[in-house]
């Protein structure tokens, strides 16, 4: 795999982008950019989808150049704006929201600098990321969400361990649906994955800290 990536410069910028985005802290934004790129990469190459799913996902495979060409599988961030993931097949991926937890007994006091300048506050944070698969082809829908589903089970543990998180579940993977507004013609199903981590926030104090002070007497004049 190593060679493959050397000899392929999209491929390289691609990889060097998500171990960027593995470093912590971790943020929300950082990881719906980052699970974007993974299942970008993983549909780059049919192979990636195993004996069983190669067969019937062969023809869907995402251009790590970003070129855009009509009928090709467009893996994109969920936008909200009318038109902007019109693009069937497609994957678009989405943090549904996110629910926070106090980290200690009580309290979300993790620390303090030495020179007491900044005071560091963590909190647990529950997201779930979102994947929905759209085309024209129910069965082809399912089995990309099956293959993504697999994909990202494999990567749970080493994932947690690089980024810190305290757990990345799959937890849904829903049959064939027909959502409004969609085409008639278009299917989708949904993956949803739980993820937590610690959320930490740094209080810096801008204003100059007083080390000293002292007190001098002197008789009036």
């Amino acid at each position: 795999m190593s060679d493959v990536i050397d000899n392929n410069s999209e491929l390289k910028e691609h990889t060097q982008a998500i171990l960027d985005l593995i470093c912590p802290p971790v943020t929300f934004t950082s990881l719906r950019r980052l699970f974007l790129l993974l299942v970008q990469s993983h549909f780059a190459f049919p192979e990636n989808h195993g004996p069983l799913l190669e067969p019937t996902l062969r023809c869907r495979v995402y251009d790590l150049s970003g070129k855009k060409r009509e009928g090709q599988l467009d893996i994109a961030l969920k936008n909200t704006k009318r038109g902007n993931n019109d693009s069937v097949p497609s994957i678009l991926v989405s943090v549904a929201g996110a629910a926070f937890e106090k980290s200690g007994l009580g309290a979300d006091y993790a620390g303090k600098s030495d020179d007491n300048s900044t005071r560091f506050q963590t909190k647990i944070a529950q997201t779930q990321l979102k994947f929905k698969f759209r085309d024209f082809d129910g069965d082809i829908a399912l089995s990309m969400a099956e293959s993504t589903m697999v994909f990202l089970e494999s990567l749970k543990l080493p994932l947690m361990q690089d980024m810190g998180l305290h757990s990345l579940d799959v937890v849904r993977l829903t049959d064939i649906e027909d959502e409004e507004p969609e085409p008639e013609n278009v299917d989708s199903a949904t993956l949803l994955v739980n993820i937590q981590f610690d959320f930490s926030i740094a209080l810096v104090t801008e204003s100059h800290r007083l080390k000293k002070m002292a007190m001098s007497l002197r008789p009036a004049v």
